[in-house]
Formats: structure tokens, sequence, C-alpha cells
């Protein structure tokens, strides 16, 4: 929704925002070094994520550019989940994250 939408705003928050999707400036590299190059979480708690998610931790020593979509946007979120030192802002909402939140993340 960023640049979409017309009118101003301001989010205050003690923390720095992370915004979702995180831009990935090499998507050659494995998926590892992308993660290492987007946050200082430590790659064991976005594994634990990816866990949760349901992402084998092998996908993390494939190359980014080499996992499909969903993949990709699951690592991504592991990343915004691992990082508990920035509020997350999440821009484009996907249905596997509708799904996600329903299942995981919202009380029955």
């Amino acid at each position: 929704m960023r640049g979409q939408l017309t009118g101003t705003g301001s989010i205050n928050v003690p923390v720095p925002v992370t915004y979702f999707p995180q831009p990935v400036r090499d998507t050659s590299r494995d998926a590892w070094m992308v993660i290492d190059d987007i946050t200082t979480s430590e790659t064991w708690m976005v594994e634990r994520e990816l866990t949760l998610l349901g992402v084998p931790s092998d996908t993390l020593y494939r190359p980014f550019d080499s996992l499909s979509g969903g993949e990709q946007t699951k690592l991504l979120l592991a990343v915004l989940f691992a990082d508990n030192t920035s509020f997350p802002l999440i821009d484009e909402p996907t249905n596997t994250w509708t799904t996600l939140a329903a299942s995981k993340w919202l009380p029955t």
C-alpha cells in the first residue's frame, strides 16, 4: 500500500520499524547469507521461525533466487518474526500469511 494512497500520517514507536517485504540486494546468494544481510537476528532464531512456518531448514542453504515465491515470502516473514528489536510493518499481506496467522498465531 505504501505509495498507493494519498494523505499524510505518522507512526510513532519507540523502536525502529522493519518493513515487509525486506529488500534483498543479491538474490543469487544462499538464503542464509541474505538473512545475514537484512537482520541482526541469530540464524538459529530465523530457523526456529522457519520451522513454525513449515519450511525445512535446508532451505537456508539454497540460493535465494532458486526458492519458490512462497518460500521466499516465508523466509522473509521468518526474518521479520525473529527480530525482537523492531516494530514489524507488513506492507503486502498474502493469502499464505492470512492462513498462517489464523492457524498459528490467533487463539482458537
